[in-house]
Protein backbone atom coordinates (compact mmCIF):
# COMPACT_ATOMS: atom_id res chain seq x y z
CA UNK A 1 0.00 0.00 0.00
CA UNK A 2 2.84 2.81 1.21
CA UNK A 3 6.06 2.01 -0.05
CA UNK A 4 8.90 2.60 -0.77
CA UNK A 5 11.27 4.41 2.16
CA UNK A 6 12.73 7.59 1.23
CA UNK A 7 12.37 9.75 4.09
CA UNK A 8 13.64 8.68 7.97
CA UNK A 9 12.54 4.99 7.76
CA UNK A 10 14.25 4.68 11.16
CA UNK A 11 12.62 6.76 12.90
CA UNK A 12 9.97 5.68 15.81
CA UNK A 13 6.80 4.84 15.29
CA UNK A 14 4.00 6.98 17.36
CA UNK A 15 1.16 6.35 18.47
CA UNK A 16 -1.22 8.36 15.77
CA UNK A 17 0.77 6.62 13.03
CA UNK A 18 0.70 2.81 14.76
CA UNK A 19 -3.52 3.79 14.82
CA UNK A 20 -3.48 4.58 11.21
CA UNK A 21 -5.43 6.92 12.03
CA UNK A 22 -3.43 9.61 10.83
CA UNK A 23 -2.05 8.15 7.67
CA UNK A 24 -5.79 7.73 6.04
CA UNK A 25 -6.59 10.99 6.91
CA UNK A 26 -3.94 13.15 5.51
CA UNK A 27 -2.96 10.66 2.40
CA UNK A 28 -4.13 8.06 -0.07
CA UNK A 29 -2.57 5.09 -1.61
CA UNK A 30 -2.33 4.81 -5.07
CA UNK A 31 -5.65 2.86 -5.54
CA UNK A 32 -7.68 3.57 -8.89
CA UNK A 33 -10.46 1.62 -7.28
CA UNK A 34 -10.50 4.34 -4.05
CA UNK A 35 -12.58 7.00 -6.27
CA UNK A 36 -12.01 10.18 -8.48
CA UNK A 37 -8.91 11.87 -7.35
CA UNK A 38 -8.54 15.78 -8.44
CA UNK A 39 -5.25 16.83 -10.26
CA UNK A 40 -2.87 19.18 -8.93
CA UNK A 41 -0.71 20.21 -12.42
CA UNK A 42 2.47 21.59 -10.49
CA UNK A 43 3.84 23.86 -12.82
CA UNK A 44 6.26 27.15 -13.19
CA UNK A 45 6.67 29.37 -15.38
CA UNK A 46 8.65 27.76 -17.78
CA UNK A 47 6.28 24.55 -18.00
CA UNK A 48 2.68 26.39 -18.07
CA UNK A 49 2.51 27.18 -21.72
CA UNK A 50 2.89 23.19 -22.02
CA UNK A 51 0.27 22.22 -19.34
CA UNK A 52 -2.26 24.40 -20.83
CA UNK A 53 -1.81 22.85 -24.21
CA UNK A 54 -3.36 19.72 -22.35
CA UNK A 55 -5.90 21.71 -20.61
CA UNK A 56 -9.33 22.36 -22.34
CA UNK A 57 -9.82 25.67 -23.95
CA UNK A 58 -12.23 26.40 -20.27
CA UNK A 59 -9.55 26.04 -18.49
CA UNK A 60 -7.07 27.97 -20.07
CA UNK A 61 -9.55 30.78 -20.26
CA UNK A 62 -10.04 30.78 -16.82
CA UNK A 63 -6.71 30.67 -15.78
CA UNK A 64 -6.15 33.59 -17.92
CA UNK A 65 -9.16 36.16 -16.68
CA UNK A 66 -7.47 34.90 -13.06
CA UNK A 67 -4.15 36.44 -13.70
CA UNK A 68 -2.67 33.16 -13.46
CA UNK A 69 1.04 32.70 -14.19
CA UNK A 70 2.50 29.94 -12.15
CA UNK A 71 3.90 32.34 -9.59
CA UNK A 72 5.81 29.90 -6.67
CA UNK A 73 2.73 29.17 -3.99
CA UNK A 74 -0.11 30.06 -6.25
CA UNK A 75 -3.06 28.09 -6.27
CA UNK A 76 -5.80 28.03 -8.51
CA UNK A 77 -8.98 25.71 -8.73
CA UNK A 78 -10.37 25.50 -12.14
CA UNK A 79 -13.65 24.86 -13.35
CA UNK A 80 -14.96 22.01 -15.51
CA UNK A 81 -17.95 22.20 -18.62
CA UNK A 82 -20.12 21.52 -15.63
CA UNK A 83 -19.12 23.76 -13.39
CA UNK A 84 -17.64 21.10 -10.93
CA UNK A 85 -13.57 21.04 -10.25
CA UNK A 86 -11.49 20.03 -13.08
CA UNK A 87 -8.45 20.06 -11.48
CA UNK A 88 -6.10 22.68 -10.02
CA UNK A 89 -3.06 24.46 -10.87
CA UNK A 90 0.19 25.12 -8.41
CA UNK A 91 2.74 26.90 -9.11
CA UNK A 92 6.07 25.39 -8.09
CA UNK A 93 9.64 27.05 -7.78
CA UNK A 94 11.82 24.28 -9.27
CA UNK A 95 14.74 26.22 -11.34
CA UNK A 96 14.52 29.06 -9.10
CA UNK A 97 18.00 30.20 -7.66
CA UNK A 98 16.71 29.13 -4.15
CA UNK A 99 13.69 27.01 -3.90
CA UNK A 100 11.65 26.66 -1.17
CA UNK A 101 11.49 23.11 -0.53
CA UNK A 102 7.99 23.48 2.08
CA UNK A 103 6.08 25.05 -0.64
CA UNK A 104 4.08 22.28 -1.02
CA UNK A 105 2.98 22.57 2.49
CA UNK A 106 0.83 25.85 0.79
CA UNK A 107 -1.55 23.24 -0.59
CA UNK A 108 -2.68 21.70 2.93
CA UNK A 109 -4.39 24.87 3.55
CA UNK A 110 -5.27 26.24 0.13
CA UNK A 111 -7.12 23.41 -1.06
CA UNK A 112 -10.79 23.20 -0.89
CA UNK A 113 -11.92 19.46 0.76
CA UNK A 114 -11.27 16.74 -1.05
CA UNK A 115 -8.94 14.07 -2.49
CA UNK A 116 -5.98 15.44 -4.85
CA UNK A 117 -2.92 13.67 -6.19
CA UNK A 118 0.40 15.78 -7.95
CA UNK A 119 1.07 16.09 -11.79
CA UNK A 120 4.22 17.24 -13.10
CA UNK A 121 6.17 17.38 -10.11
CA UNK A 122 10.01 16.70 -10.51
CA UNK A 123 11.01 13.21 -9.02
CA UNK A 124 13.45 14.47 -6.90
CA UNK A 125 10.98 17.00 -4.97
CA UNK A 126 8.23 14.25 -4.41
CA UNK A 127 9.31 12.99 -0.85
CA UNK A 128 9.74 17.24 0.10
CA UNK A 129 6.02 18.07 -1.33
CA UNK A 130 4.18 15.14 0.49
CA UNK A 131 6.35 15.86 4.07
CA UNK A 132 5.43 19.54 3.38
CA UNK A 133 1.94 18.65 3.20
CA UNK A 134 1.85 16.86 6.35
CA UNK A 135 3.36 19.61 8.31
CA UNK A 136 1.31 22.05 6.82
CA UNK A 137 -1.92 19.90 7.75
CA UNK A 138 -0.87 20.34 11.18
CA UNK A 139 -3.95 21.79 13.44
CA UNK A 140 -4.09 22.07 17.30
CA UNK A 141 -7.72 21.35 18.04
CA UNK A 142 -7.11 19.18 21.32
CA UNK A 143 -9.37 21.93 22.89
CA UNK A 144 -11.83 22.53 20.43
CA UNK A 145 -14.88 20.44 19.09
CA UNK A 146 -17.33 20.33 16.57
CA UNK A 147 -16.92 21.73 13.17
CA UNK A 148 -13.26 23.23 13.85
CA UNK A 149 -11.83 19.75 15.06
CA UNK A 150 -14.06 17.85 12.49
CA UNK A 151 -13.84 19.50 9.46
CA UNK A 152 -12.88 18.18 6.43
CA UNK A 153 -9.47 18.17 4.69
CA UNK A 154 -7.63 17.61 1.30
CA UNK A 155 -6.07 14.57 1.43
CA UNK A 156 -2.69 13.80 -0.71
CA UNK A 157 -2.29 10.73 -3.03
CA UNK A 158 1.50 9.71 -2.17
CA UNK A 159 3.25 10.57 -4.61
CA UNK A 160 5.01 7.21 -6.48
CA UNK A 161 8.16 6.25 -4.30
CA UNK A 162 7.42 7.59 -1.27
CA UNK A 163 6.48 6.45 2.26
CA UNK A 164 3.80 8.48 3.51
CA UNK A 165 3.62 6.75 6.78
CA UNK A 166 7.60 8.14 7.21
CA UNK A 167 6.25 11.84 6.20
CA UNK A 168 3.43 12.06 8.76
CA UNK A 169 5.51 10.35 11.36
CA UNK A 170 8.21 13.32 11.07
CA UNK A 171 5.39 15.94 11.12
CA UNK A 172 4.00 13.89 14.49
CA UNK A 173 7.45 14.26 15.94
CA UNK A 174 7.75 17.85 15.03
CA UNK A 175 4.64 19.03 16.79
CA UNK A 176 4.67 16.59 19.71
CA UNK A 177 5.62 18.18 22.80
CA UNK A 178 8.68 16.54 24.32
CA UNK A 179 8.48 14.38 27.13
CA UNK A 180 12.08 15.68 29.14
CA UNK A 181 12.32 17.99 31.25
CA UNK A 182 15.34 19.58 32.30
Amino acid sequence: MLSGSVVGSSLPRSRSIQSGVAVTSLFLASDPAAGPVNPVAVVTSDTWRDAAGRMSPLAVAFAAAQGFRAEPGRILTVPAQDGSMAGVLFGDDTGSARPDPFLAGKLSTGLPPGDYRLEGLAPDRAAGAALAFALGSYRFTRYRTGGAANASRPRLQVPDGVDGADCLRIADLKHRPSTRTA
